[in-house]
């Protein structure tokens, strides 16, 4: 028959269970090792959204709701020497994998010696700290006038599903449709890709969530207004408990770029193809790739060469005669240390 604990035991546990300050306590491994929580009391699910038992099966998940920001200062501590790792005071942010929401705590702890006289298990508490209430209205306007001045469109999606959690107002100055629209609608973005690029987009997104890498993509939407506007879509896959819980990205409008380089293209073969009529040959140096010259068919045929084989700039350079050849190679030289035609 299993003894009651003593009533002072039972009003300590309930304490703990009932405050909404987060107690726990963890064994301290080897220097660069992470604490090992054997014991959090229940305030800690409202803090980040996982009970308890989550943080002392996955140790690794209590650092993953960690700031990037802060990570450093959480860092150097576990990588002191045990006997310098006596007392925690530190501030840092972790978020709420449901609510998406960080909140700033003050980690306040103490070390307990083990058998060996070394410090074995921390114990402490997690204190939110409240911003001052006059500061709030400010820095939440400081902020949403940040996401609205960026250049792009700022979103939240839920990786299981690629419904939208959030999307800062541009969406609707580039796209035209209604905020709402995109959070309401459960296959928003998948119904509004091109034709062309709508399974690619997707599959990729996926694909690349699933491996938990941040990546990014490039496609086309189809505006309110029947527009065709290119996009870049810059997305960071947020993980917890080894498993991707938020996406997050902004979405660039790149369609001045494609269309520049739609003409280009089309000069280029306009180019190409007086070429050939006017058997002028023409040529190109990729200044990424500087052993290689790009030729057009007119220059291989004025060179007599039937293969479209990659020339070098020394092949290419050995067709001139003898006398010119320096003259050329001084003059491709300073065409690229000077930005200088010739």
């Amino acid at each position: 028959m299993n003894t009651p604990p003593p009533p002072v035991q039972q009003a300590l546990e309930a304490f703990l269970q009932s405050s909404v300050t987060v107690f726990y306590s963890a064994t301290i491994g080897l220097p660069g090792s992470k604490p090992v929580f054997h014991f959090l009391s229940d305030a800690v699910e409202a803090l980040t959204g996982h009970p308890p038992c989550a943080f002392i099966k996955s140790p690794l998940l209590w650092e993953s709701l960690i700031h990037p920001s802060d990570l450093s200062a959480i860092s150097a501590w576990g990588k002191l020497p045990p006997a310098n790792r006596l007392a925690v005071n530190r501030v840092y942010r972790v978020q709420n994998h449901l609510t998406h929401e960080w909140t700033e705590i003050e980690d306040r702890a103490e070390t307990l010696d083990g058998a060996d006289g070394k410090p074995a298990t921390i114990c402490g508490v997690l204190l939110r700290r409240e911003p001052t209430p006059a500061l709030v209205p400010a820095a939440e306007t400081t902020f949403n006038e940040l996401i609205e001045s960026v250049e792009g469109i700022v979103w939240e999606v839920d990786p299981k599903t690629l419904r939208y959690t959030y999307v800062s107002k541009q969406a609707e100055r580039l796209l035209g449709y209604p905020l709402r629209r995109w959070m309401e609608e459960p296959t928003f973005w998948q119904d509004h890709l091109h034709p062309e690029d709508a399974a690619k987009a997707t599959e990729e997104c996926l694909g690349q969530t699933r491996e938990m890498r941040n990546h990014e993509l490039e496609y086309r939407m189809i505006a309110a207004d029947g527009r065709i506007v290119w996009l870049r879509d810059y997305v960071t896959v947020v993980v917890a408990n080894q498993a991707p819980v938020l996406l997050r990205g902004i979405m660039v409008d790149i369609s001045p770029a494609k269309e520049a380089e739609e003409s280009f293209q089309t000069l280029n073969e306009a180019l190409v193809d007086a070429g050939r009529i006017a058997k002028i040959g023409m040529w190109e140096l990729d200044l990424d790739q500087p052993d290689k010259v790009w030729w057009s068919d007119q220059t291989y045929e004025i060179h007599e060469i039937g293969s479209r084989r990659a020339i070098s700039v020394d092949e290419a350079i050995g067709f001139y005669v003898p006398e010119h050849q320096e003259r050329i190679r001084l003059a491709v030289a300073e065409a690229i240390e000077r930005d200088q035609p010739w």
